[in-house]
C-alpha cells in the first residue's frame, strides 16, 4: 500500500495503474486500536485515521485494486467503495528439496516476520511474553528464535534465555531447517502470509492462527494445526515439540499439499487477464 503514494507519477499517462495490496493496513490498524489501550490507544486511533484518509487518497486512482484473501475485500471497500477489487492467491517456489521435518534435537520454536510490519511486531510480543514461557513449563529444553528486518525495542527486549532475537538475515533457511515447529501467531490483519507458505512447501510442522491461514485450503489437522486461543497455540506447539514422530508426518502432509497448490500457474494466468484488462487498446 505505501507504494500507492507513486500513483501521481502516473496522471496523464495512457498505462494501466495497479495496485497489489498485500495487507490493506486500515484492517489491522483498526484492530490494533481495539487492543490497545490508555495512552497508547489515542496513537492507534491517529494511526488508523491517517491510513484511511491516505486510502482514500489513492485507491481510487487505479484500474485495479489486487488482494490475496477475501477478508480483505471488505477492507478496500470501506475506503474506495467504487474501486475494482481482484482477488488473486499468492503462489510459492517450492523448493527442490523439503527441509528437516524433525528439526534438531533441541527442540527450537521459530517465528519469522518482518517486524516493520505491525502485525508482525504484535505476533511475536504475544509469542515471546506470552505463549512461550508457558512453552517452557512444558518443554524445558525448548528454544524460541524470533527471525525478522528492523526488530525495534518491542522485539529486542524479548532476547535472552531461551529466546533469540535475530535481524535482517541473508537466509531464513537454517533457521527453518534446525526448528521444530514454526509458528504464526497473527491476530491482527489480513491477506495470505508469506511465511506461512514458506513453512509449508519447506515441510515443516506449522501451528497457525486463523488469521495466519486466510485465503488458503489447506486443511487444519492435515496439513497444520489449527490455534484459535492463547491454550490451543501453547498446547499445540508443546505437543509437537514432544512428538517427533507428529512433526514428521504433518510435514510430509504440509509439503505434499503445498506442492500440488501453490504453483504459479493460475496467478500467473490470473494477472496476465489483469494486465490485459488495463491496457490501452492499440488502433486498428
Amino acid at each position: 500500500m505505501a507504494m500507492a503514494q507513486y500513483v501521481s507519477a502516473l496522471e496523464g499517462s495512457a498505462a494501466g495503474k495497479i495496485l497489489v495490496d498485500y495487507d490493506p493496513p486500515s484492517l489491522w490498524a483498526a484492530e490494533a486500536v481495539r487492543r490497545a489501550h490508555g495512552l497508547r490507544r489515542f496513537a492507534r486511533r491517529a494511526e488508523l485515521a491517517a491510513w484511511r484518509r491516505y486510502e482514500r487518497a489513492t485507491r481510487s486512482r487505479f484500474d485495479a485494486n489486487v488482494v490475496f484473501a477475501e477478508l480483505d475485500i471488505a477492507a478496500v471497500t470501506a475506503t474506495a467503495p467504487g474501486a475494482r477489487i481482484v482477488r488473486i492467491p499468492l503462489a510459492f517456489d517450492i523448493p527442490e528439496k523439503p527441509l528437516d521435518p524433525v528439526g534438531e534435537s533441541l527442540p527450537t520454536v521459530l517465528f519469522v516476520g518482518g517486524f516493520a510490519h505491525f502485525p508482525n511486531v504484535d505476533a511475536a510480543c504475544w509469542l515471546g511474553e506470552s505463549i512461550f514461557p508457558r512453552v517452557l513449563e512444558r518443554v524445558p529444553e525448548a528454544r524460541l528464535e524470533l527471525v525478522g528486518d528492523r526488530p525495534g525495542e518491542e522485539v529486542r527486549r524479548l532476547a535472552g534465555g531461551a529466546v533469540a532475537v535475530h535481524g535482517s538475515v541473508p537466509d531464513v533457511t537454517p533457521y527453518l531447517d534446525r526448528a521444530a515447529v514454526v509458528v504464526t501467531p497473527i491476530r491482527l490483519g489480513g491477506s495470505m502470509r508469506g511465511k506461512v507458505l514458506e513453512a509449508l512447501g519447506a515441510g515443516k510442522a506449522l501451528v497457525a492462527t486463523p488469521r495466519a491461514v486466510e485465503g488458503l485450503d489447506a486443511v487444519p489437522g492435515e496439513h497444520f494445526v489449527l490455534a484459535v486461543s492463547e491454550d490451543e497455540v501453547v498446547e499445540a506447539v508443546s505437543d509437537l515439540l514432544a512428538d517427533s514422530a507428529k512433526r514428521r508426518d504433518l510435514a510430509r502432509r504440509a509439503r505434499e499439499w503445498a506442492s500440488a497448490n501453490l504453483t504459479w500457474d493460475g496467478p500467473l494466468a490470473d494477472f496476465a487477464h489483469l494486465y490485459a484488462s488495463v491496457s490501452p487498446r492499440q488502433a486498428p
